[in-house]
């Protein structure tokens, strides 16, 4: 951040010099090895006695001392204590102030990516920052104490501490159901040919591998059955690291319910299958989603539909589909042809059958086995022939 100060220079060159102190800036992070990883948390402490310089009067700024910790692309070169014409000053971290200054700072990786401008803010290699714990005038809009040439106003700094950031550690896995395995890809950018450790494996029952090279591809062998939780931990060199949780989903095997032979007029089905939320396919004549119409199709012979269920899965499992195969019988065709009037002392005459072998009945036994009717027997009137033709589908 950077503040128009020129301006105040007409102002203050008759203050009296201010002595400010501040006392030893460290850093406390995971490893205590000066990086910082991706999502670490950190923090720094002031250790020793802090004091602000005097109130310079600035008009329309309130003075509200107290300590930040300033932000540098590269190693602190600022001259007379002046903290606004260093170019490597990326900005104030965080203040507080001074009536209730209470360390540490306390920091993660987001707060200081935060902090800083493009393209510093998108790693794409390590970075190395500078801090270093300074004075302020108004800890409310972070502005550093202001140096006059003519009188110059102790704005005290501490030491300065170096951290080291990394980009974040990408882990991306594919499964393959059709081996039973899980590919896993490691990549942290800028890193080289950095080996990371894989740690903290499960199942037990898979196969993991132990490291993995920086932008390389293994595979976690040995997926039995579906839906297996596993995960693992990446760590690099550093002790920086990625954790990865994940479901193997693998393959998902339909079933359909059986279904018996059906007679060509018979009602429309609804077959069933699992698991639910499937889609069904197969002779659109007879099969609409899952029901099966078997009069959809005129037949004069036994006829076979293969109907097939594929199951919805999860992204990277397997449909393993299933099919049963329904038989449809034709109805049996029982129409047959008569005189639409006789007199009663016509002679016999055989009734026409589409289909032979079935069985009549008609008023006093009118209408013999062989399908002779006889008006005399019947008698005057109007008569009810019944022809039956037996089978799966009368």
């Amino acid at each position: 951040m950077r503040y128009c100060v020129t301006c105040l220079f007409l102002f203050f060159g008759f203050l009296s010099h201010g002595q400010s102190s501040i006392g030893l800036l460290t850093v406390a992070e995971t490893d205590n090895n000066g990086i910082i990883c991706y999502g670490e948390n950190f923090s720094f402490s002031v250790l020793g006695s802090t004091s602000m310089p005097v109130n310079l009067g600035i008009p329309a700024v309130n003075y509200n001392p107290g300590v930040g910790i300033a932000i540098f692309a590269a190693y602190p070169s600022y001259l007379n204590n002046d903290l606004l014409t260093d170019p490597a000053l990326l900005g104030i971290l965080e203040s507080q102030p001074n009536a209730v200054f209470l360390s540490p700072f306390v920091f993660d990786y987001n707060d200081l990516m935060a902090a800083v401008p493009p393209p510093l803010n998108n790693l794409s290699a390590p970075v190395t920052l500078y801090f270093q714990a300074v004075t302020l005038y108004d800890f409310t809009i972070t502005l550093p104490y202001i140096n006059n040439p003519g009188n110059p106003i102790d704005a005290a700094q501490s030491n300065v501490i170096s951290l080291t950031l990394q980009p974040e550690i990408l882990v991306t896995t594919t499964p393959d159901c059709q081996n039973n395995w899980v590919e896993i890809n490691a990549a942290q950018s800028g890193m080289g040919n950095v080996v990371f450790n894989i740690n903290n494996t499960f199942p037990s029952g898979c196969v993991f591998p132990s490291s993995i090279n920086n932008q390389s591809s293994s595979n976690i062998l040995n997926f039995s059955g579906n839906n297996i939780p596993y995960g693992f931990e990446v760590v690099n060199s550093d002790g920086c690291s990625s954790q990865i949780g994940e479901t193997y989903v693998g393959s998902i095997t339909a079933a359909i319910n059986p279904v018996s032979a059906l007679c060509e007029g018979d009602s429309p089905l609804t077959l069933q299958a699992s698991p639910a939320g499937g889609t069904w396919s197969g002779n659109a004549a007879v099969l609409t989603n899952d029901i099966f119409d078997p009069s959809g199709v005129n037949i004069s012979t036994g006829t076979n539909y293969v109907v097939q269920y594929t199951p919805i899965v999860p992204a990277g499992g397997c449909a393993i589909p299933a099919s049963i195969t329904i038989n449809v019988l034709p109805d049996a065709n029982s129409q047959f042809t008569a005189p639409t009037e006789m007199c009663v002392n016509d002679d016999p005459i055989g009734l026409q059958t589409s289909t032979s072998g079935g069985v009549w009945s008609a008023p006093n036994n009118s209408v013999n086995a062989q399908g002779v009717f006889n008006p005399e027997t019947a008698g005057a009137g109007l008569q009810t022939i019944i022809y039956v033709v037996n089978g799966a589908c009368p």
